[in-house]
Parts: C-alpha cells; structure tokens; sequence
C-alpha cells in the first residue's frame, strides 16, 4: 500500500514535496514503522533539566551494557554506531544492511530488533525499537520514551511533528486514510477515492485563509482535523462520524446526507464531500466552525453571540432568515465567507441571498453592519483598525 503525504505549501518546507513510501515500510519490524519518507520521528518533549547532578528518565537495568548473556556487538557498526552498539548489544540487535544516508542527512541502519540513528540536527547517536530510544549524549547512554525528549537534544522539526500526527491517526484509524496534508501542522486528511489535488488545494487554502493568525493553525493543528470524503461515500461511513449515524441535523435533515459538515468530539472535525470541496466558501464555512470550536477565547465567544442577538433581535433586516441568523456558528462562519472573499465569487444570487441576505463583501458588510464588520476584520487582522472607509 502506498502511502502519499504533503506538508505545508511554505517555502523551503521539506513537506512542500509529496513523500510516497512504497515497499520500504514492508521490510521494517512493525515496531519500526515510524519512518515516514526516510526520516525518523524522535519524540517530542524535553523532560529533565540538563545538569551536573543529571538524572536519566530510565537507566540502570534498561541499560544492557553488554553484560553477561549479551553478545558482542557485529563488527557492521561502525563508528558512533560501533560505540552505542558496545555499551546496548542485547538491545540493540544485528545489523540488517549497511549504515546509510536518508534524505534529511541522517545516518540509518536498520537492526533486528530496530534502527540505529546518527542525527545531523544534533549530532547524537540513537538506537530505537520504535516504542523506547536510547541515546549515546552528554551523560552517557539515556532511555526514553519516543514521545519524550531530553533538553540537550535537539526539538522536532515541525515536519517530524507532523508525521508522528500522522503515525497517531493511522494507528486509531487503521487502514481509513491513504493521504494526509499539512496546512502548517493543521491535517487535512481523505480516505481512498479523494483526488490528492482536491486534498491540497484545500490544505493551501487554508493556509491562505490564516496567514495572518498563525496562532489560530498553531490551536487547530492540536485540536482539530479536516476531512475530504469521496463523493461515494456517507459522512457517517467516517469512524469520526460513526456515532451519529440515525441523528438529525439542526435543520432536520439527516448527518447521513450532509455534504459538509463540522462537529466537536475529542476533536473539532471539519468534513467536505469531495465536489463541495471545490467551492472555495464551503472550505472557509467549514473551516470558521472548526475556528469557533477549536480557538475562539470566552471574551471573543462573548461579542460574538452579542453582536448575533443583537441583529437576531433588534435588527432582523440586515440578515433576514438566512443561514448566518441559525446561529452563532453559523453567524460567524457566514460572516468568515465574506471576509476571505469566496461569497463575494459565488455568482449564485440566490445562495449570496441565502448564506447573508445579500451581503458578499466586506465593504457591503461594512456598510450594513460595521459593528459586525470591525469584529470580523479584527479577529483575522489582529492589526486592524477601522477608519471608517
């Protein structure tokens, strides 16, 4: 089975190349399947302050020493490898292949038991078994876990986050989802059956979207997914939406029937059907009701569902009966559609008249509505400020 997964679309990114592992992973121990594209994922948090009185997370009798019953280590490690291999031999195993360059400039060398790593970002030598990693570093030979990391090494590249994401997801989801993108660290992920074009350009929309609110992607890629399903294929058939199979939407309809459609489980779950995903204002709909869910603060969460009473009931003509006054999600993801611009390119009158009563831009909203306008800016420019014009 292939596996086809593209980062973020910024420039010098090693994601912005689509990686396509084939038969390698096959001849990895399972254990050893946290290699995506040739690079290894180390774990992700410093755990102990680095000092003289320096206590490792476990040593001792984790640490085989070559001791009795262990045998020596093969003369196929060389070097750093060599040394790691004399002090960990029981763990470590025999060598499968030759020490090897993968494609970020770490040495690799695959074990029976799990893979030595020399790593250019901090120049220390490792022996993982996919689970536990030790560390040949300043204190001498350290284990961990891999979701774990010392502060003397170096922090994972937001691309090795992105994978162990990826290792996570697959593992809940087994066999479900054959392509994963990154839109700065947020997933936008689809099962077989999705065009990787419709995947990405969503994902760079997205990234588009936000670029001025980094801190929205940084929430959203801790709190929230987003989902392209084929055109095929029920939303409920989806394990994140499984549970809901039966269940009605606000409107009555059924969730089995939606084309796009946003929910807060563990996560805030944005879902699209493949041919809705085209449109670039059922994007950045789904995309603000995920925003709402996952990022909003109490005091923004507050102006917001007073500025959504406020013309819900006192002034019912800007907005009508249209979708943005079902409620305060919808308010503001209608109100997100105009500020990215993708309402104001629908050239459907009846759906403009539909999602906002007409109002498709921001000067239109300006104009109507400033009050809600000034909050709309505001919240994506967090530099905004409203001269009036």
């Amino acid at each position: 089975m292939n596996t086809i997964e593209k980062g973020s679309q910024s420039p010098g990114s090693e994601f912005s190349k689509t990686s396509v592992t084939r038969g390698f992973l096959s001849h990895l121990p399972p254990a050893c399947r946290l290699l995506i594209a040739g690079t290894f994922a180390f774990g992700s948090v410093a755990v102990e302050k680095a000092s003289a009185d320096f206590s490792p997370i476990s040593s001792g009798p984790n640490i085989d020493g070559g001791g009795p019953g262990c045998p020596p280590p093969s003369d196929k490690f060389k070097l750093g490898f060599g040394l790691l291999a004399q002090q960990i031999s029981c763990t470590v195993g025999t060598p499968l292949e030759n020490e090897h360059h993968g494609p970020n400039g770490d040495s690799l060398q695959q074990t029976t038991t799990g893979l030595m790593v020399w790593r250019k970002a901090d120049n220390w030598t490792a022996f993982t078994d996919g689970a536990r990693t030790w560390v040949n570093g300043p204190f001498g030979v350290m284990e961990r876990g891999n979701n774990e990391r010392f502060e003397w090494e170096a922090q994972k590249s937001p691309e090795e986050l992105f994978r162990d994401k990826v290792n996570a997801d697959k593992q809940a989801h087994p066999g479900v989802y054959k392509q994963y993108i990154s839109a700065d660290g947020y997933m936008v992920k689809a099962p077989e059956g999705v065009s990787l074009q419709t995947v990405e350009n969503v994902a760079i929309r997205i990234t588009w979207n936000l670029r001025d609110r980094p801190d929205l992607v940084k929430t959203l890629s801790d709190k929230a997914q987003y989902i392209i399903f084929p055109n095929n294929m029920s939303v409920i058939q989806l394990p994140e939406w499984a549970d809901l199979a039966g269940t009605k939407t606000a409107n009555g309809s059924s969730i089995g029937g939606a084309v796009a459609i946003t929910r807060q489980s563990k996560l805030a779950i944005s879902s699209v059907r493949e041919d809705y995903a085209q449109r670039d204002n059922v994007i950045d709909h789904e995309l603000a009701l995920s925003i709402k869910r996952a990022c909003m603060d109490q005091n923004t969460s507050a102006t917001l569902k007073a500025l959504y009473l406020e013309y819900k009931n006192n002034k019912p003509s800007v907005f009508g009966n249209s979708l943005s006054m079902v409620s305060e999600g919808e308010f503001f993801a209608s109100l997100s559609e105009v500020f990215f611009g993708s309402l104001g390119r629908v050239t459907d009158k009846a759906r403009i008249l539909g999602t906002t009563n007409g109002i498709a831009t921001t000067e239109q909203l300006r104009d109507k509505a400033p009050d809600v306008y000034s909050f709309i800016m505001s919240f994506y420019h967090p530099n905004f400020v409203n001269t009036g014009k």
